[in-house]
C-alpha cells in the first residue's frame, strides 16, 4: 500500500504543470546613470556625446521605463531623446529604433532573457532601420550595444553608463 501511494505521488508530480517561466526583475536597474552614447555609421559618420539615463522600474520590478536624453557632439551639437519600456510579457516598446536620436523612429518588439543580458531586435519600416541589441546591467553599470543596417549602411549604437 505504501509503495502504491509513493508511485501515485511520483506519477502525479511528473504530469504537474511546470513552474512558470521566470519573470525579469528590473529592480537593480533603478536609478540615474551618467553615460556615453555613440552612433556610428559605415562611411565615416561617428557621433558621440554625454547623456543621462533614467531607469524607473515598476513597484514589483517586472517592468521598467528607460529615458535617455543629452547631446551628440560634432560640428553642430544635436539634442537627442528617447524612451523605451520593457515589460513582464517580454515586450519592448521604443519611441526610437536607435534608442535615442534627434527624430523619432518608433519600434515595437519582444526581448529574450529573464536575467541580464537581455537581447532584442528593433526595426522601423518607414526608415528601413533594423537593429539588434544586447542590454546588460548590474547594480552600478548599464551597457546597451546594438548593430544593424539602414539600407546598405551598417550602423552601430553603444550606450555605457555608471550609476550616479
Amino acid at each position: 500500500m505504501k509503495s502504491l501511494i509513493i508511485a501515485t505521488v511520483l506519477l502525479v508530480g511528473a504530469f504537474a504543470a511546470s513552474p512558470a517561466e521566470a519573470r525579469p526583475d528590473f529592480t537593480k536597474l533603478s536609478g540615474t546613470y551618467t553615460a556615453t552614447y555613440r552612433l556610428q555609421a559605415s562611411g565615416g559618420t561617428d557621433n558621440s556625446g554625454d547623456v543621462t539615463v533614467i531607469a524607473v522600474p515598476s513597484s514589483n520590478g517586472n517592468k521598467v521605463k528607460i529615458s535617455i536624453f543629452g547631446f551628440l557632439g560634432g560640428s553642430v551639437p544635436q539634442a537627442i531623446v528617447g524612451t523605451f519600456t520593457l515589460n513582464s510579457h517580454n515586450t519592448i516598446v521604443a519611441d526610437n529604433v536607435l534608442l535615442a536620436y534627434v527624430t523619432q523612429f518608433p519600434a515595437r518588439a519582444t526581448f529574450s532573457g529573464s536575467h541580464s543580458p537581455f537581447t532584442f531586435a528593433l526595426s522601423n519600416s518607414q526608415t528601413g532601420i533594423t537593429m539588434t541589441y544586447a542590454m546588460r546591467f548590474n547594480s552600478q553599470r548599464l551597457s546597451i550595444t546594438g548593430n544593424g543596417f539602414s539600407g546598405m549602411t551598417a550602423l552601430s549604437v553603444s550606450l555605457v553608463g555608471q550609476k550616479e
